[in-house]
Parts: C-alpha cells; sequence; structure tokens
C-alpha cells in the first residue's frame, strides 16, 4: 500500500520537471545535433558525387571516372544502373 503512494508521489515530481532545465538534457542535444550535421553532411557529399558522376557518364568510362574522381568504381555503376 504505501509502495503505491510512494510510487504515485515521485510520479507527480518527475512530471513538474523541465526536462531542459537537467544538465543531461543539454548533453543529449548537443551528441544530437552534431550526429544530424554528420548524417546532412554525408548526404550532400553522396548527392554531389552522384550529380559529378552523372554529368560525367556521357563522356567517360566507369573506369576513367573512378580516376579522375577517386569515387569507388561500385558507387559509379550503381549510378549508371540508376540512369540507363
Amino acid at each position: 500500500r504505501e509502495l503505491k503512494e510512494v510510487i504515485k508521489e515521485e510520479e507527480q515530481m518527475l512530471s513538474e520537471i523541465k526536462l531542459e532545465d537537467l544538465p543531461s538534457y543539454e548533453i543529449g542535444l548537443e551528441r544530437g545535433e552534431a550526429k544530424g550535421e554528420a548524417r546532412g553532411e554525408a548526404r550532400g557529399e553522396a548527392r554531389g558525387e552522384a550529380r559529378i558522376i552523372q554529368k560525367m557518364l556521357t563522356e567517360f568510362n566507369d573506369t576513367q571516372i573512378h580516376e579522375i574522381t577517386g569515387i569507388k568504381l561500385s558507387i559509379i555503376q550503381s549510378i549508371r544502373a540508376r540512369v540507363h
């Protein structure tokens, strides 16, 4: 019986806490922002590579594109397959 009352009190106390005021909230927010930024950069790089490759496909073969750009041959082949 007492345990139920204690749990209800604790639950009430926790519901009154502003998460934004906790030190761990700021840490989590910073980590989340860093992770999101890294994902965005990776996506941007991949899109940029794809655009470069698409422009080169008509003039160069896959090996030449790889040698010029340093982009993995498998990525170049994958983009060529999607385009054609």
